[in-house]
């Protein structure tokens, strides 16, 4: 057994959802409406201006994009590696004191305040991580397995688990 192998113990990859893909196009037409209504009522010396804001959201699209494809999630080193496209986090799992199943997430991708943040590519079937002095919201492929797979890896379950039946 290499090393590799033995370190990383669970690694899911879950697919976006309809909804959260809808989502950030519907964004994306509401921020460009205005652009090509007011480009077509201005000369083109001024719409010249207005050309580096498009680029600017077409860029946040793609980062937003790349973050609903590219979730991963993984348990190595006794910590808990979350990334979703440039926004990532770990957590030791020593910190964790509780996981709920959420039905719905009302958090999206990279989402950031003081101490809740969304490493999510999903709005439904997804769990709350509470450390101490944070809360993440993640959305595992199953989230059942995720977190039986996670107390495994950990070798204890974590106290106040809630899980509803699905």
């Amino acid at each position: 057994m290499n090393k590799k192998t033995k370190q990383t113990e669970y690694l899911d990859h879950p697919r976006p959802s309809t909804l959260y893909i809808l989502m950030l196009l519907t964004v994306l037409i509401i921020l460009c409406i205005p652009f090509l209504a007011v480009s077509f009522m201005i000369n083109s010396s001024v719409r010249l201006y207005l050309f580096p804001f498009l680029i600017l959201v077409f860029a946040i699209f793609g980062i937003f994009l790349h973050a609903a494809f590219s979730t991963v999630y993984k348990f190595k080193n006794k910590k808990l590696y979350i990334r979703c496209g440039i926004f990532f986090t770990r957590i030791p799992l020593a910190d964790i004191q509780r996981i709920h199943k959420k039905r719905f997430i009302p958090r999206i991708t990279g989402w950031n305040s003081r101490s809740i943040k969304g490493f999510n590519n999903r709005f439904a079937n997804g769990l709350l991580i509470l450390t101490q002095n944070r809360q993440v919201y993640i959305s595992p492929t199953q989230p059942k397995e995720f977190t039986l797979s996670l107390q495994v890896y950990n070798g204890k379950p974590f106290p106040y688990t809630t899980f509803t039946s699905d």
